[in-house]
Parts: C-alpha cells; structure tokens; sequence
C-alpha cells in the first residue's frame, strides 16, 4: 500500500522484503505497508517497478482473496470487501445445493434458500471444484476465504466472511464486474449457519460425484492410464511394455479411434456431422464412416528394437496421455479430508 493511498498495488519480485522496500523509495513510489500475497513461478526476466502480474500471479492473488477495483485501479483484502460490497443481506436457516448433470464440459451448480437461488455453469477448461474444496477447508476451520470462477467471459466470486457470531458466516455469490461496469451484481447474500452451509455444499457435491449421474466423459480429463483402468482394461496398463508395436496399434485403434468419411457423400458439414454422430452412438456400421488412427498414439515400428528401460519410459509417457474430451477434475476422486472431519464423516466412496 503506497504511502498517501488506502488501495492496494500487487507486484512480482524476487527480492528479499528490504530490497523491495528500497527499490519502491528509488522509483519515488514508498510504501506505507507491504504484505506478503504468495508465491508463484515464473520463467521470464522481473523488471523491479513494473507493476504487472503475471496470469499465473493474478491467480495467486484473486485464490487469497484480494479483488480489484477497476474504478479505483487498486486491489483489496478480503476485510476489506465485508464493507465494500452492497448489502442486501438476508439471514436463513438453511440452504440447498443442487448438481445438475454436467454437459459436453458444463457443470450447472445451484444454491437456493428461502425463495432465492442463483445457479452457474461451471467450465472444466477453468475447473473451479479443486479451489472451492479448499474454501471450504477454510470456512470449515473459522476463517474466511473468496474463490473466484472463470465461467469463460465472466467471472463469479463465491464470498465467505465472518460475522460477529463465530457459527455463522455472510455467503456473497456475486459477478465480477467487466471493466464496462460500475458495481458487481449481487446473486446471493445470506447469514447462514456455517457449519450446515459447509455440510450442504459438500455432501451435495460428493453425492453427485458419486453418482450414476456423473459422467466423467462430459467432464473430467482422464490419462489414459486411468481410462484403462475404468474401462477393467486386463493387467496392469504397464505390461503394454512386453508387446510388440502392430499389437499395441492395433489395440490403441479399437480403444481410441479417429473417424472419417470413407465416402464423402455428404453434401454438408452438418449431414457429415450427424453421420459420424450416428455412427459412434448408436453401433450401426455404416460403410461410408472409416476408423483412423489418432498420430498421437501411433507407437512407432522402432518400438520393438527399444531396451526395456526405452519401452517403459515411452508407454509411461503414452499411458500419461489426455484420451477424454475435456480437462476438468475427475470429481468422483476429489475429497477434502480436513472438510469431512469437520463434518464427522465420511460421504461417499
């Protein structure tokens, strides 16, 4: 926080804390506090006094709960937010949580209580569950915590802040306001019971994980190892090291083909379309549509010349591979143990 000023400037350094300070004076801009927000890598040159954050620094600081005023041009804590953010605030007894069947790598999530309710979609391109587990994890232990939710074009801002009774917290569910905007659209603003809103969210999220409704194929992003072995591929996936090539190709096209249109008789994109979908979804055989294979999982003929130690570290690198559409959590192996113990329990599988 920069002397004369209430707002505070998040920059990147790789000096010590005095160096920091001194570097400020130099540059005529001194400090009237510094925090320390996180740590995070990064692989280019920092230029002392830039002022600029990286992508995966931005993220370090909104995770900690700092947000940025773009009226004001500054960052704020968490504390200061309680105040900031326009009240409409309403005290409930309890809420519910809802896990609608995710879709081609949209999850829709829904909490509701009193005749309110605000859903979302969440993005497995920006999956958000590992970071709101962790929120959890800090309103479960007393604390108050923000996790913010990149939907792709906007971003939601889940808040938790204490209150003056220790068993309750204020929930803010609000849309980060774009740089054309002025305020923040308010979802959700409740007094809640903090333990029976922790219960509620997570329970709802492992019983939904857990579920038949659950498809890991519109969601999670699975290596193929883990694909394999969801899929009771026989033996361990690590023995694919003792086949030769041509087995292995041929394995890896019935398991994980590319498909074309052996006759393109189609007319258009869309009647293309709809014969490839025909074709994978329903089983009919249809001689215009061919399986090809994909050149990522092509093994190559030099394979079956490689020492033990070459196979086991290209099938290793192989079994590593993406094979599921989209990059979300697998959400049926994400748990917090620290949010279950809080709770007693132990939910789900």
């Amino acid at each position: 926080r920069r002397e004369g000023g209430e707002g505070w400037h998040i920059e990147e350094t790789w000096a010590d804390l005095d160096t920091f300070k001194a570097n400020r004076g130099n540059i005529g801009m001194p400090c009237a506090e510094v925090r320390f927000v996180g740590t995070v890598a990064r692989r280019d040159e920092i230029k002392p006094g830039k002022g600029w954050l990286s992508a995966d620094g931005h993220r370090a600081v909104i995770s900690r709960g700092w947000t940025w005023d773009e009226d004001a041009e500054c960052w704020w804590p968490l504390e200061r937010m309680a105040r900031m953010l326009p009240s409409v605030l309403v005290a409930v007894d309890d809420v519910e949580v809802t896990f609608d069947i995710a879709l081609t790598g949209w999850q829709p999530v829904q909490i509701a209580t009193g005749g309110r309710a605000t859903t979302f979609n969440a993005s497995a391109v920006f999956d958000p569950f590992p970071d709101i587990l962790k929120w959890l994890e800090v309103i479960a232990a007393g604390g108050e915590g923000k996790v913010l939710a990149d939907l792709e074009g906007f971003y939601l801002e889940l808040f938790a802040f204490n209150t003056s009774d220790p068993a309750r917290i204020r929930l803010v569910v609000a849309e980060e306001p774009g740089r054309d905007e002025e305020t923040r659209d308010i979802e959700l603003d409740i007094d809640v019971d903090r333990r029976k809103f922790v219960s509620r969210f997570y329970q709802a999220f492992r019983a939904y994980a857990c579920s038949d409704d659950y498809v890991i194929d519109e969601w999670a992003g699975l290596s193929m190892r883990e694909d394999l072995v969801r899929k009771e591929f026989p033996g361990k996936p690590e023995l694919m090291t003792g086949v030769d090539a041509g087995v292995l190709n041929d394995l890896l096209l019935k398991m994980y083909p590319d498909y074309v249109l052996a006759v393109p008789s189609a007319k258009n994109r869309e009647e293309k379309i709809n014969i490839l979908s025909d074709y994978i979804y329903s089983g009919r055989r249809d001689r215009r549509v061919a399986a090809k294979p994909v050149p990522r999982f092509v093994v190559p003929p030099e394979f079956d010349g490689w020492d033990t130690e070459q196979r086991a570290t290209y099938v290793k690198d192989l079994l590593a591979q993406v094979v599921t559409p989209f990059s979300g959590s697998n959400l049926a192996s994400l748990r917090s143990l620290a949010v279950e113990a809080f709770l007693g329990s132990l939910p789900g599988k």
